[in-house]
């Protein structure tokens, strides 16, 4: 991860959060991605 901008506990509680809904949105669209080019 990359620098944290956020102030305080919660704000490092808010990019923990953050950070993980951001690599599973990525994982998905990766698996979207292959599915549409391969077909199911």
């Amino acid at each position: 991860m990359s620098r944290n901008y956020l102030k305080g506990t919660v704000g490092d509680a808010i990019n923990v959060i953050l950070a993980a809904a951001a690599m599973n949105f990525k994982r998905m669209m990766n698996k979207w991605k292959v599915e549409f080019i391969f077909g199911p």
